[in-house]
């Protein structure tokens, strides 16, 4: 029997080498066995035999390695499958309520949140509209239930006409680039009508995947201001003094939950439900949430959700034609605005812990939501959208000078009225001067 020294190296004859450090019987054992086969062989038969088993460890070694790239290529693409399938309706990522900065994120229990871009491998949701022509719309139709489309909904005074023209012009210029054989995606672009709930009443059974749903908020207490001069002073002809002021602000209808009331998708009984909860249900539901004061950052990050064009947001403001309000698509007759102001005693009232405490929900959700808006830019890119931002002030600029001078609304600045044919309106005093903007994006090569 052949010995083995330990603590020895040993050649073997495929080329590798093999170092025993420690006694082994293991070892011993299979080295006798193979030295006893090779008794029994000559040199060549032997040699042949060892080349042969090494190359058998040698395709299969590089068979394995083949299939490597394979194996992760089906890994990527299963990786990739799941990103794609995610459901949009989950929510973002959310700030752990347990770290440092959670307080930058939670406004009295509700937590904002980044919202997510449009999936690039899903079409936006154009479908036929209910109606081909948009001048023919009737008012009460742009507030029907639907489960589709482009869903905007108009909170009271918020600039919100304005951003009904954005959704009408995008909505229209969408079903051009998708080759549509209708002139506009199907839109919603209301108040909600008459009664509590305006966005449970039409958009409750929405189709998350089929629909963007979106609004613009604006600071509760100039938010109301705005309307009781809108409403109250201009058009009911009420006395704009301190006493009227305090009777309108204080009602619970248009001061307390507005927002809360007006944007949930479920009815809200403000005597029974927690309007933190439903507050938080907004910030989750709506697929964007813009800033009033912040209109043409709110209007850039839309562009980049969507993926569209700047062409496809360009707007001129709806209340920069003059004072009067009120005509084409309602009947009504212009009227004229009163410009909004507040008395010395009113500031203090506005600054009072009774008020406060009146606004504090609305105050929470627009304090969340304009949070919203800023991780949402960190969440694009910041850099990427000041370069859009700055482009499209200076198209908003070239807009106003070329074509407001000319520009025809239902209620010119000297309180004519316009019917809705003669103006380049998309629909009542929204989306005015279409032509105008297009020419414009065009020169500027915004298409």
């Amino acid at each position: 029997m052949i010995q083995y020294s330990f603590n020895t190296w040993y050649q073997v004859n495929d080329g590798l080498t093999f170092y025993f450090n420690q006694s082994s019987p293991i070892v011993s054992h299979l080295i006798a066995r193979r030295e006893r086969k090779r008794v029994y062989m000559d040199d060549d038969r032997w040699r042949a035999l060892r080349i042969k088993k090494t190359n058998s460890r040698r395709k299969r070694y590089y068979a394995f390695i083949r299939k490597i790239p394979i194996f992760l290529s089906f890994t990527a693409f299963i990786f990739w499958l799941e990103l794609r399938t995610v459901d949009r309706s989950l929510p973002s990522e959310r700030v752990n309520p347990d770290s440092d900065h959670a307080a930058e994120y939670n406004f009295s229990g509700i937590k904002a949140r980044p919202f997510d871009p449009w999936l690039k491998t899903t079409p936006l949701p154009c479908y036929p509209p209910d109606i081909p022509n948009l001048k023919q719309i009737a008012p009460g139709a742009t507030s029907q239930p639907t489960r589709v489309g482009f869903l905007f909904l108009k909170p009271l005074k918020t600039g919100s006409t304005t951003m009904s023209g954005v959704n009408l012009r995008l909505a229209r210029n969408i079903a051009k680039r998708q080759k549509k054989d209708f002139g506009y995606c199907k839109a919603r672009f209301a108040h909600g009508g008459p009664g509590l709930h305006p966005a449970a009443k039409m958009f409750g059974d929405r189709l998350k995947e089929k629909s963007f749903l979106w609004t613009i908020i604006r600071e509760p207490t100039q938010r109301i201001i705005s309307h009781f001069f809108h409403l109250y002073v201009s058009r009911e002809k009420v006395e704009p003094n301190d006493a009227n002021f305090q009777r309108y602000v204080q009602q619970p209808f248009d001061s307390q939950d507005y927002y809360i009331r007006s944007l949930s998708i479920e009815r809200y009984n403000r005597t029974k439900d927690n309007p933190i909860d439903f507050g938080n249900q907004i910030i989750q539901e709506y697929d964007f949430i813009g800033i009033t004061e912040r209109m043409d950052e709110s209007v850039v990050v839309l562009m980049m959700l969507l993926h569209l064009k700047m062409a496809d947001v360009l707007y001129l403001s709806a209340k920069t034609h003059g004072g009067y309000d009120g005509g084409g698509a309602n009947g009504y007759n212009c009227v004229y605005i009163w410009p909004s102001f507040v008395t010395s005693s009113m500031q203090e009232f506005f600054e009072s812990n009774a008020w406060q405490d009146l606004i504090k929900n609305d105050l929470a959700l627009y304090q969340a939501a304009n949070r919203s808006l800023d991780m949402t830019i960190d969440k694009l890119g910041r850099a990427k959208f000041e370069k859009h931002l700055t482009l499209f002030r200076i198209a908003k600029s070239e807009i106003t000078k070329r074509c407001l001078p000319t520009a025809k609304f239902p209620c010119m600045g000297s309180g004519k009225f316009v019917p809705p044919q003669q103006t380049d309106c998309l629909w009542g005093d929204a989306g005015c001067e279409t032509s105008c903007i297009d020419k414009v994006a065009e020169d500027m090569q915004l298409w």
